[in-house]
């Protein structure tokens, strides 16, 4: 089974479009969702803030390029 990488955004986010770009430069696929989608979930985990990273719908927001790089890596994304 493939991973699945889900960016929560909405529009006009400047940290959505930053990671999006560190994703991109990793060669990460991925694909964009508006976080209404996944807001009940988003409260429940206790997030308030975008973006959040949803992979094989395990919920995380990695603040550095280093904790980005360690959560694709933990999640099997990532050599």
């Amino acid at each position: 089974m493939e991973n699945e990488v889900v960016v929560l955004t909405k529009t006009g986010c400047p940290n959505c479009t930053l990671l999006k770009k560190l994703l991109d430069k990793l060669k990460v696929t991925y694909t964009e969702t508006d976080y209404l989608v996944y807001e009940e979930q988003i409260k429940r985990q206790g997030f308030y803030s975008l973006p959040i990273l949803l992979i094989n719908n395990h919920m995380s927001q990695p603040r550095s390029l280093e904790e980005l790089k360690a959560t694709l890596e933990r999640e099997g994304i990532l050599d």
